[in-house]
């Protein structure tokens, strides 16, 4: 059993996700319009990848830390 060590624990990366969120988002679509070699489809590829991640882990997140 997994035990519980402090209510706080990983609440002082939410800001951090939804910063790296929003800025992954908005350079995603930067680099899509933009650039239409396959360097640029590579960037706006792992740029689309780091938002799906940060996107996953908020969720998770708030499933783990919800109140029940």
């Amino acid at each position: 059993m997994a035990e519980h060590i402090s209510s706080s624990d990983g609440r002082h990366l939410r800001p951090v996700l939804w910063l790296l969120l929003f800025v992954s988002i908005t350079a995603n679509a930067i680099a899509s319009s933009v650039d239409t070699t396959t360097a640029g489809t590579v960037v706006s590829v792992l740029f689309g990848v780091t938002a799906l991640v940060c996107a996953g882990s908020l969720v998770v997140g708030h499933y783990r830390h919800r109140e029940q």
